[in-house]
């Protein structure tokens, strides 16, 4: 049987789960069921739904369709960690986004796996950034960097009157510089 799966986190749960079936139509295959997670991927995927349906209904030979790891897990530690038990309960996971297929009877070549991993890795820190922006601005908190601050008194104040003699007697800036001490 083939399950697709998303993580209620999400509020796009009906887009993500378009994108699972176009994915599923190209690739022909056909979604038997689609499960959808009430927990945030923000609780470790052992303690959620997910863990306990592979356990009770999926056997060896069936397969997972995710959109994206972060559906699963917060970390790429997390997530090399999902794939390793699914692997050895003879569980076959797509993940549409990276146009990855973990199959149980293949092993994966070190660079892709290493390239997999660096794109888990730039689509968490992602994620957990518009997480970050999308709370300040439900705060009403400023966003970005802060303005900077004008200073009181700027470097060359305390020699404005030097400064202004020796420009009234036509003397270089370069030279005036040289006289106050300042570069």
């Amino acid at each position: 049987m083939i399950y697709g799966y998303v993580s209620q986190d999400f509020n796009s749960v009906s887009i993500l789960s378009e994108a699972i079936g176009e994915y599923a139509s190209k690739q022909q295959l056909h979604i038997d069921r689609m499960i959808v997670d009430p927990e945030s991927n923000k609780t470790d995927w052992q303690l959620r739904m997910i863990r306990r349906f592979i356990d009770t209904d999926m056997k060896p030979g069936d397969e997972l369709v995710v959109y994206e790891a972060s559906n699963i897990g917060r970390s790429v530690a997390q997530m090399l960690e999902f794939f390793d038990f699914l692997l050895s309960r003879g569980i076959n996971c797509h993940l549409i986004k990276y146009n990855t297929v973990f199959h149980v009877d293949s092993e994966m070549n070190v660079h892709d796996m290493i390239n997999l991993v660096r794109h888990i890795e730039s689509d968490f820190v992602a994620k957990r950034t518009t997480e970050a922006m999308a709370k300040r601005r439900e705060k009403g908190l400023p966003l970005g960097r802060p303005k900077g601050r004008k200073n009181k008194a700027l470097k060359l104040d305390k020699h404005r009157r030097e400064i202004q003699q020796y420009l009234n007697k036509g003397v270089s800036k370069a030279s005036i510089a040289k006289l106050i001490d300042c570069h």
